[in-house]
């Protein structure tokens, strides 16, 4: 039996690193676009404006800010809602939301420590 050696010229160890490479790079860049597990935002002048990471947006582009903030479907949307807000704000809020693929959305109330002291005065004894 005899054996015959085809020479390819390097191309098939050439076009398998580049695969390699290629499915390397691939699993690096979805390693790194992964969804955050919660996003916290912040209803800001009675609803028409949100505070995402820091930066206040108009509620029209509250869906884009997020998703610019890497929030994804499976992110916690948590969301400090001001007390007295309507019910029917919070119904169309969410449906905004739920419409734009997040389903995980939550609502708190922010929490504020305030602290009163009395003075008490002490008189001197006589």
């Amino acid at each position: 039996m005899r054996v015959v050696q085809k020479k390819t010229g390097g191309r098939g160890c050439m076009t398998l690193l580049a695969v390699l490479v290629l499915l390397t790079a691939s699993g690096c860049a979805t390693l790194s676009a992964e969804p955050l597990s919660a996003i916290q935002v912040e209803t800001k002048s009675e609803g028409s404006l949100f505070e995402v990471e820091g930066a206040l947006v108009p509620s029209q582009r509250l869906v884009s800010a997020l998703r610019k903030a890497g929030a994804g479907a499976d992110t916690e949307i948590v969301i400090l809602v001001p007390p007295g807000a309507s019910t029917t704000w919070l119904a169309r809020l969410t449906a905004d939301l739920r419409r734009a693929g997040f389903r995980k959305i939550l609502y708190a109330r922010p929490r504020h420590v305030s602290v009163q002291t009395s003075e008490t005065s002490i008189s001197p004894s006589r």
